[in-house]
């Protein structure tokens, strides 16, 4: 099963700050959407009315048609993935222990075949300080996925991590083929990876679609103020270069 998300005229208000402004757009289901913009554009928020821990706010939010507002925690906690930017604290428990956590008994068979779907199985009885930072950020991809849930909702899950192991966690999320919702810094792996991109600017939504219309240079440099050049790999690969304006 897959998601399909639809923002409706989305404000969010902190006092006399607006961190979003009448955001409309629409995932459709089986797409990787990446979320872009600058700091302080919004894109946290975005993902935090999402996942429900965003409570003030106007306008709609649907999934699958049915107003997140209306979803029981359990039955959102089920439908929907997360893994946040910042996880706080770690546990010191296995990896194993670490995907099984949560108020409902999770079976072996549930933990093991989300361990598998992000490689590690085979560290399963591992101790969870013992991980390097890939292998942590891999656990808490497994945590996300442990009830098979129709969309992934991801805050920078490539942030701290070397090029190695930002490649292995969007290969891995790109095969999972769900809904994924992905807010994302590098505007290169957005480039790479998204099927649809939201450019955000200052809490409202500046442009969505293809990479190809979004990525621009026009773009970059009206929203991120930088320079961009697509560029064309002997493999086929298209990257984006980015430069200081002039």
């Amino acid at each position: 099963m897959t998601a399909h998300v639809r923002f409706e005229n989305v404000s969010v208000r902190f006092g006399s700050h607006d961190a979003l402004r009448n955001v409309s757009a629409e995932i459709h289901r089986g797409h990787l959407a990446a979320i872009i913009g600058p700091n302080g554009s919004g894109k946290s928020t975005l993902l935090n009315l999402l996942t429900g821990h965003h409570a003030a706010y106007s306008g709609e939010i649907t999934v699958d048609g049915v107003d997140i507002a209306r979803l029981r925690g359990a039955d959102r906690a089920q439908k929907i993935g997360v893994l946040r930017q910042d996880s706080g604290p770690l546990p010191d428990v296995t990896v194993a222990e670490l995907v099984s956590l949560g108020p409902r008994t999770l079976d072996r068979s549930a933990v093991e075949q989300a361990l598998d779907r992000v490689g590690l199985s085979a560290l399963a009885d591992h101790p969870l300080p013992s991980l390097s930072g890939g292998q942590t950020q891999r656990a808490l991809l497994a945590r996300a996925i442990r009830h098979r849930p129709s969309l992934l909702v991801l805050d920078e899950p490539t942030n701290h991590l070397d090029v190695e192991h930002r490649i292995a966690i969007l290969d891995m999320v790109e095969d999972m083929g769900i809904t994924v919702v992905c807010a994302l810094h590098d505007i290169d792996l957005a480039n790479q990876y998204a099927d649809d991109v939201l450019v955000l600017a200052a809490g409202r939504l500046h442009t969505q679609g293809s990479v190809t219309h979004t990525i621009t240079r026009e773009v970059l440099r009206e929203v991120f103020h930088v320079n961009g050049e697509s560029v064309i790999t002997a493999a086929g690969a298209r990257h984006i270069i980015l430069s200081r304006l002039d």
